[in-house]
């Protein structure tokens, strides 16, 4: 389920994975750096993400991915910015010949995880 932070816009742009063993969206570079910034000032995290290839046959695992782990006594405020700079980087450093044909698909918190 995505955050309902996230603006209408950035969700429409969203690619389902359906055909995944996940029912996530992805989106290129561009969006998922659009997403993470539309967080900001919020306290939902990015746990983590994976990176899909579009292939002519679908979206296959790129078996890429990160995580983001709560540190003991960080603040949730804390996190969410934390996680939101891990994520940032992450996709804005991703390296693929590719590139065009390169999603992400965000982790994103719940409230109870966030609390």
């Amino acid at each position: 389920m995505l955050p309902r932070e996230i603006p209408e816009r950035l969700r429409s742009l969203g690619i389902p994975l359906e055909n995944q063993d996940v029912d996530d969206l992805a989106w290129n570079k561009a969006d998922a750096l659009d997403v993470i910034d539309s967080l900001k000032g919020t306290k939902v995290a990015i746990l983590g993400g994976d990176v899909y290839r579009s292939e002519p046959w679908g979206f296959v695992p790129a078996y890429d991915n990160w995580t983001c782990i709560r540190m003991e006594g960080e603040l949730a405020s804390e996190y969410a910015r934390r996680t939101r700079q891990v994520a940032a980087t992450f996709v804005q450093e991703y390296d693929d010949d590719q590139a065009s044909n390169v999603f992400f698909a965000l982790r994103f918190s719940t409230q109870q995880e966030a609390a």
